[in-house]
């Protein structure tokens, strides 16, 4: 395909720590800028792991390049893009295999509804510094007793990792925090650096942030369509590097799930990040990539967020509730301030903690005013909706006819899992019921806890 075909193209040099310039060609409005990508990847140097292998950097450099491509484009109507990558990788012959090629674009067809084309050139400069300065061979983990989360240092994450470290004494639980938002690393740092005490020598903290500068003026898109992507390749990554072939995910089954809230649904947010779907298509990817079977996994897709808060009920949990962030606005709030407390997703959190009869000590802004009260009113009719075709004669008939995504979620785990139908039908229907049970709670209080503080 020429350049002219596409809507935008990005050429990269090889990625490096920091003054890594990316030109990008518009070729709607025939302009071209050059922006700087900065890139932290030292927290990779563990003790007692060897230099980072380099299909793992070759991961961090594609989920960088695809997080500035959906990051820095101008959208208009929504209507569908098509990009053009040039990106240096170290591992030529692995991306440009055609099933890695064709399963890369496929799944950024799935996250973004755009058209992704990349053209991958050998890289022709020495690694940055984990991969070239040598250390001693993994001596101090096993393996068999490592899990790899990501860390978005959000209450579902921090609920996840409580459960997880209950659940198996003996696992080191390694921590990957990511992104461009440096309020957002500060708060993973705090939030992990709290949880550690509690449980002494079993968690580790990787944060590997990211950034540009002199970027183009354009109206930057803070609702990224395929952040869950960018961040699974580089949990992918530092698990691959640790001697682990699974990432952990920890996100409650409604908002992975994420069903619309109503059939017009404009201006709220429904990405694919942790869909069901996603993962077994990202696991699928970077089993090609890796040469290797590997699964990125959310244990908690069929718990509510309320079950996964329950983890928190004691005292030491409830102290580090507040640290932790579930805000969709993060980026534009005050310091000091981490919730809207108006968002769907706070209001999901504020709803866990009601249901969950723990106390909300969460500071939320309380000059942020949700027009309308839009979001609380587009959730109160998914709710309402939910309960009235769970009362049905056949719930999963109803239910998949509203919402067609469940049909092939049921169908696709199936198929890659062996698990039964019948049982995985039984389950959503189950967590559902749960759902708008709790919402039951909720409702009796939510004039109260929706009054300012």
């Amino acid at each position: 395909m020429k350049s002219t075909e596409f809507d935008y193209t990005f050429s990269f040099e090889p990625i490096q720590h920091s003054n890594t310039y990316v030109r990008l060609l518009n070729h709607i409005d025939g302009k071209c800028d050059d922006f700087v990508v900065s890139l932290q990847d030292n927290s990779l140097s563990i003790d007692g792991l060897a230099t980072v292998p380099s299909i793992s950097a070759d991961l961090i450099d594609l989920a960088i390049a695809i997080h500035a491509v959906d990051r820095l484009i101008e959208r208009r109507l929504d209507r569908p893009l098509s990009f053009r990558i040039e990106l240096p990788v170290r591992n030529i012959d692995v991306f440009t295999k055609v099933d890695v090629s064709t399963l890369l674009v496929r799944v950024l067809d799935w996250y973004t509804n755009d058209c992704w084309y990349f053209e991958f050139s050998k890289r022709n400069v020495n690694g940055r510094d984990v991969e070239i300065q040598p250390r001693l061979p993994m001596g101090n983990f096993k393996s068999d007793n490592i899990e790899v989360a990501l860390w978005s240092g959000g209450l579902d994450s921090l609920s996840g990792l409580f459960t997880r470290l209950h659940t198996n004494s003996r696992n080191h639980h390694f921590l990957v925090g990511t992104g461009s938002n440096p309020q957002v690393h500060i708060k993973q740092k705090q939030l992990a650096g709290r949880v550690n005490p509690l449980f002494p020598g079993r968690i580790s903290l990787v944060q590997i942030p990211y950034s540009w500068y002199n970027t183009p003026s354009l109206e930057k898109i803070f609702y990224q369509r395929s952040r869950g992507l960018v961040f699974s390749l580089i949990g992918a990554a530092c698990a691959y590097h640790i001697g682990s072939n699974s990432l952990f995910i920890y996100e409650n089954g409604i908002g992975a799930i994420n069903l619309p809230y109503s059939k017009a649904q404009v201006g709220l947010d429904q990405a694919k990040s942790v869909h069901p779907l996603s993962l077994l298509r990202v696991s699928e990817l970077l089993s090609s990539i890796l040469d290797s079977p590997f699964q990125v996994t959310n244990p908690y897709w069929l718990w509510t967020k309320a079950q996964m808060a329950e983890s928190l009920i004691s005292d030491e949990g409830k102290k580090l509730i507040p640290l932790s962030s579930s805000c969709d606005r993060i980026h534009r709030l005050e310091d000091g301030i981490t919730q809207c407390g108006v968002c769907t997703s706070c209001l999901l959190r504020r709803q866990s903690l009601c249901a969950s009869g723990i106390d909300d000590q969460t500071v939320y802004d309380n000059k942020f005013k949700d027009k309308n009260d839009s979001h609380l009113i587009a959730m109160l009719h998914q709710v309402n909706r939910i309960r009235m075709l769970l009362k049905e004669t056949n719930p999963w008939v109803s239910l998949s006819k509203e919402y067609y995504d469940l049909d092939d979620i049921v169908d696709q785990i199936s198929s890659k899992t062996n698990q039964e139908p019948s049982y995985l039908r039984m389950q959503i229907i189950q967590l559902y019921s749960k759902y708008v049970d709790e919402w039951n709670l909720f409702e009796k209080f939510i004039e109260k806890t929706l009054q300012p503080a």
